[in-house]
């Protein structure tokens, strides 16, 4: 009874900052839309705030300043506005020196997430010096060299952008995930001033124990593990490399490469209870631990996770010291009012909702799966292991197919080992770290690397099992919350039926049985993917200067025509693939790339060179040979190489799928003075039923009258539904001739924002305009969206409803 206000106070903090949460999520969101059409760069802005991180790059530097902007170009929402920003010098206008940074141009050259009061950096030292051309004219003490410290007040010149949104379906969102985490936007400097020069000591000789800790590891672990002990231990998730963490992620592992509670509770109660059988006080040992933490979470970075663990760790710690008893109900509520309480905005953060569900589910749902008296022997530790990772499951599998797309059945026996192994690694770590002080640690090490090496070639082969990865989708919001409403009356049945009768008389109450039925319809409905039929989809993604076509037919099928970029760097694997596994899709039937250039197929090429990826590719369509140029002819090899059949594709051939007919119309089998590259782009013609579009690839100049002249009067009478522009919008394609022999009703043209090519150009827009065609273009909308039932047409884009 004495809980009962205390949690009630707790319960009425929260709602107010659930209320506060969703209000500032919808103005996140209406400024989201607002900025999805309009990444324009303001010039000139002036940003005045604290320096609370540092990074090297080999194209420069990056700083993090808390602080606010300033600058009459800036639209009122961003004047003003306290905030971290994160500030770009570029490597010509600001070097740094060999002494400053310990590491010189060796540094990657990776971006990472900044925290307020860390730097997640290579360099050793806490300063970074910057040269004098990057200071403001006239300021006489800047006249050399300045060294910029943490916790320095610095005003910066240069110009603002926000941060970019997710241009298709399943893309990460930047400015979503930075706004969350209270950034206000980007800078590229251009002039600095030091206008204070209070230091942050702590920050800065926590930063070096950090360098000096991750290179030892680095040269008595290896690059290799090394790098993933510096991110299991340190935070360094830069150091891991990229195969591991995917192949960790995907197998359900990826939780021990962040520093978590298991870190803070395996850290901390070590030394709270060394503490006390030294000193013999509970008060001692409770004080040690929370220093320790303390430095600790300052040293690796602030999260949210870090800081639920820090708070749990402080209640249960505090209660012991107290001589109180631990309560888990008001650690829970408390430590989720204080979090949510000093920023709202954590309530929409992942790492947020995994951290504090993880913890409900094994509080909370776990005990409901398992009757307490099995739990003590052997064979019930077992099977109380395998309640705990269902009620994970239970709890969190919505949320990792909404944010992850994908999920392993098997993950949840696999952590039956992984986690425990993850207490001897974190052991072994930090034993290995403190005997490497003395000279010694090789044993702990060897030890590290052999955990790792287990973990590396269990999860590698569960993915081979069957269903060890699979690729769900992002569910729907009315899956999501028929799920949680059928699972929540599943539990609610078990927790009554727990409360009746005697162990045997538990087993035989009707009401198990029927929860279980409950539970099991709430996941087939989430997982439930209805059969398709009656209608066609198209996606013209956003993939800036390039080309990328999705196709699913009315059976399932699926193809990819085009996918390539030049100005996104791994657009395969940031851009395509998340799109592909967003739409629940793990193979693709046919991948028809209309010509070789490096805009239109480098994408595919990663598909196919990654063969963990998830996406398999089952055909691969090129032109006729003769038109090949070097880079398509490297791409056959590469498909197969993966063992990818490669196929060629003629005037007049058909892939059907129902009332699909997907012809090319272009290029003939024969030669007609056509050179290679873009005037023999392949032209697709997409037919479904009454509906007619055209993908042109970048066909112009000799290769679009040559195709005019096959076509003839091909689409005099109606004209044709959607014309996907050629070549980008360039001047050089989509000629009058062109628009008058094929009518288009819509012109959806795929290019880059702000692109050095200027696409699309002004004359083809004018010409589109006057042709009465209504022009999408990616670069403003987004990835475009049509959808043809029956007779019926829709057409929309990611930020705009279907017409």
């Amino acid at each position: 009874m004495k809980q009962r206000p205390v949690l009630i106070l707790c319960m009425g903090v929260l709602l107010v900052t659930v209320v506060i949460a969703c209000q500032r999520r919808m103005e996140i969101l209406k400024r989201h839309r607002h900025l999805a059409g309009n990444q324009k760069i303001y010039k000139n802005v002036f940003l005045e705030g604290t320096v609370c991180a540092i990074e090297k790059t080999d194209r420069g530097t990056k700083l993090c300043i808390k602080g606010r902007c300033k600058g009459r170009a800036l639209e009122k929402e961003d004047r003003d506005h306290f905030a971290k920003f994160i500030v770009f010098f570029r490597q010509k206008n600001c070097p740094i020196s060999q002494k400053a940074t310990g590491k010189g141009s060796d540094l990657p050259a990776q971006t990472s997430h900044f925290t307020a009061g860390r730097t997640i950096s290579e360099q050793s030292a806490q300063a970074l010096l910057f040269t004098s051309s990057i200071f403001k004219k006239g300021n006489k003490q800047n006249k050399k060299p300045e060294s910029v410290y943490l916790g320095n007040r610095v005003r910066v010149k240069g110009d603002f952008w926000h941060f970019r949104v997710a241009r298709n379906r399943g893309n990460f969102d930047e400015y979503l995930y930075y706004k969350s985490r209270g950034f206000g936007g980007t800078l590229l400097g251009k002039e600095l001033t030091v206008t204070g020069t209070e230091k942050w000591e702590l920050q800065g000789r926590l930063l070096q124990w950090k360098q000096a800790w991750k290179d030892r590891l680095l040269f008595r672990m290896g690059k290799r593990y090394g790098g993933v002990m510096a991110g299991v231990l340190l935070g360094e998730k830069r150091e891991i490399p990229e195969e591991i963490k995917e192949l960790f992620q995907m197998a359900g592992i990826g939780h021990i490469l962040v520093i978590s509670g298991l870190h803070i509770s395996f850290l901390g109660w070590a030394v709270y209870q060394m503490g006390r059988r030294v000193t013999g006080s509970f008060l001692a040992g409770g004080v040690a631990g929370w220093i320790c933490l303390g430095i600790y979470v300052l040293m690796t970075g602030v999260t949210v996770s870090s800081l639920r663990a820090v708070l749990f760790f402080g209640f249960r710690t505090g209660a012991e010291v107290s001589g109180r008893a631990w309560d888990k109900d008001i650690t829970f509520w408390v430590s989720a009012a204080i979090l949510l309480g000093t920023r709202p905005e954590a309530l929409f953060d992942v790492g947020f909702l995994l951290s504090f569900g993880t913890i409900f589910s094994l509080w909370k749902v776990a005990p409901l799966l398992f009757p307490k008296k099995r739990s003590y022997d052997i064979p019930g530790r077992l099977w109380r292991g395998i309640c705990s990772g269902a009620a994970i499951c239970l709890t969190l599998l919505p949320l990792l197919c909404w944010h992850f797309f994908e999920y392993s059945f098997w993950s949840i026996l696999w952590n039956l080992l992984v986690v425990p192994l993850a207490s001897l690694l974190l052991l072994a770590g930090f034993l290995g770290s403190l005997l490497d002080m003395a000279g010694g640690g090789g044993g702990c090490f060897a030890l590290c690397k052999g955990i790792l090496y287990v973990y590396e070639k269990g999860s590698g082969w569960l993915g081979r099992l069957p269903w060890g990865h699979m690729v769900i989708g992002q569910p729907e919001p009315w899956k999501v919350a028929g799920y949680y409403v059928l699972v929540a009356a599943g539990l609610f049945l078990l927790k009554k039926a727990a409360g009746s009768g005697t162990l045997k008389g538990k087993r035989k109450d009707p009401r198990r049985k029927i929860a279980l039925v409950s539970i099991l319809a709430g996941m087939s409905l989430l997982l439930w993917k209805p059969e398709r039929g009656g209608n066609l989809q198209i996606f013209v993604l956003d993939i800036g200067q390039g080309d990328c076509t999705f196709i699913r037919g009315e059976k399932g099928g699926t193809y990819l025509i085009d996918g390539g970029s030049t100005d996104v760097k791994k657009v395969g694997k940031y851009r395509i693939r998340p799109f592909l596994k967003s739409q629940g899709i793990t193979k693709l039937d046919y991948v028809l790339i209309s010509h070789g250039d490096m805009d239109h197929n480098n994408g595919v090429e990663e598909l196919l060179q990654d063969e963990k990826g998830g996406i398999r590719v089952e055909k691969l369509v090129l032109p006729p040979e003769n038109y090949w140029e070097e880079r398509l002819a490297r791409l056959a090899q590469t498909a197969k190489l993966a063992g990818v059949p490669v196929y060629t594709i003629n005037q007049g051939d058909e892939i059907r799928e129902g009332k699909l007919r997907m012809t090319c119309l272009f290029p003939t089998k024969e030669e007609r003075g056509i050179q290679k590259g873009n005037e023999a782009s392949m032209v697709l013609e997409i037919r479904y039923g009454d509906f007619e579009m055209l993908l042109t690839g970048d066909l112009e100049k000799e290769g679009e009258k040559i195709f005019l002249k096959e076509i003839g009067r091909r689409y005099q009478k109606e004209g044709i539904e959607v014309l996907k522009v050629a070549h980008h919008g360039s001047r050089f394609s989509t000629s009058r001739e062109f628009l008058n022999s094929v009518h288009p009703r819509y012109a959806v043209i795929s290019a880059g924002v702000s692109g050095r090519y200027g696409h699309p150009h002004k004359e083809v827009l004018k010409r589109l305009r006057q042709k009465g065609s209504r022009i999408l273009q990616t670069s403003k909308t987004g990835e475009v969206f049509i959808l043809v039932e029956e007779e019926t047409m829709h057409i929309g884009s990611r930020w705009q409803p279907l017409k």
